[in-house]
């Protein structure tokens, strides 16, 4: 790619990113350092903790993880995955939050074929388009679990897809699971690690990166 620099009118043309409409590239544009950016879209808060009551400062206000110190076992009913609740608001100007949760599942101690099911819920209501099933097909089998999921913001609240009009104030998002029939499962159990079959705790962890314009 050729490179032309205009003395006279102290341009640099041949470069697609300029701030210019023909890409060209002020010494203004060199000076201020915002020339190379072609994206408008920048991170404007992330975390990504251990689910060990730990505080994080948002831009919104401070958040307290909860604490889990103990294997869970799923029921035939949807219930909250321990560890998974944040109630949070975004900083302003985000256009998307993504939403992670991590952590250890198993079939429940040596059962053969556990099935562990995931839906996540959003202000009270489940997305429909966030269910997941693992199917843990043989005696102690385990397996860790990354539970992602992108939500934007703007335009019609949609409960299939999660998105929501708007997001101006502490909002609740969770992860809710459950097991089928005798195919019993549970959360924060680690059945083998290296040449032993323990069973023990695993610790989850949960985080938040919201997106948008600065």
């Amino acid at each position: 790619m050729a490179i032309a620099i205009n003395g006279s009118s102290n341009t640099i043309t041949g470069l697609a990113v300029g701030g210019l409409p023909d890409g060209s590239v002020t010494a203004a544009d060199l000076a201020s350092g915002v020339a190379f950016n072609p994206s408008s879209l920048v991170v404007l808060e992330q975390f990504y903790t251990p689910c060990d009551g730990s505080t994080i400062a948002t831009k919104k206000g401070n958040i307290t993880v909860e604490n889990v110190s103990a294997i869970q076992d799923m029921t035939t009913t949807f219930t909250d995955i321990t560890g998974s609740t944040l109630t949070y608001e975004p900083p302003d100007n985000t256009t998307q939050v993504i939403y992670e949760f991590g952590c250890n599942i198993s079939g429940d101690g040596n059962v053969s074929n556990g099935i562990f099911s995931t839906q996540i819920v959003l202000n009270g209501n489940v997305i429909l388009y966030s269910g997941q099933t693992d199917r843990l097909g043989s005696s102690f089998a385990d397996t860790y679990r990354t539970i992602k999921f992108g939500i934007n913001i703007g335009g019609s609240t949609s409960t299939d897809t999660g998105r929501l009009a708007s997001w101006n104030s502490g909002i609740v998002i969770k992860v809710q699971g459950a097991e089928y029939s005798t195919n019993t499962s549970q959360a924060h159990s680690l059945l083998n690690f290296g040449n032993s079959s323990p069973q023990r705790f695993n610790m989850p962890q949960v985080g938040i990166t919201a997106i948008g314009t600065p």
